[in-house]
């Protein structure tokens, strides 16, 4: 059986079951997040190894190179151009025209809590 509790107002605290499908889980997220976390990091590094490549032997003015070969999958590294938009200081400058256009949302999310381990 699983145990909720309210530590404090909007939150929501629960302690399950040794034989739960949820207490299964929960023992299995630090392992599958430390391995997810380093295979994460290993393809960052290959990927940006293979785009600092790529870069370096692609002429000037390229905004498209292709990686083939018979080593791994026929990869392809694209330039994008991208606009950003500074919202903090629209929400400073116009704060009306800012709230106008704002879209607000939320979203859930999983982490582990430092400096709390059973």
């Amino acid at each position: 059986m699983t145990t909720p509790t309210t530590p404090e107002p909007g939150a929501f605290a629960i302690e399950p079951s040794a034989e739960s499908r949820l207490a299964q889980l929960h023992a299995s997220y630090a392992d599958a997040k430390a391995a997810a976390d380093a295979a994460a990091e290993r393809l960052k590094t290959i990927t940006d190894g293979i785009k600092a490549e790529l870069t370096a032997l692609a002429p000037d003015g390229t905004t498209r190179v292709d990686l083939g070969g018979a080593f791994g999958p026929t990869l392809r590294l694209a330039y994008a151009e991208r606009v950003t938009f500074d919202s903090r200081k629209l929400k400073v400058d116009d704060p009306e025209l800012y709230v106008r256009y704002a879209k607000f949302g939320g979203a859930w999310s999983l982490r582990a809590v430092s400096g709390e381990q059973p």
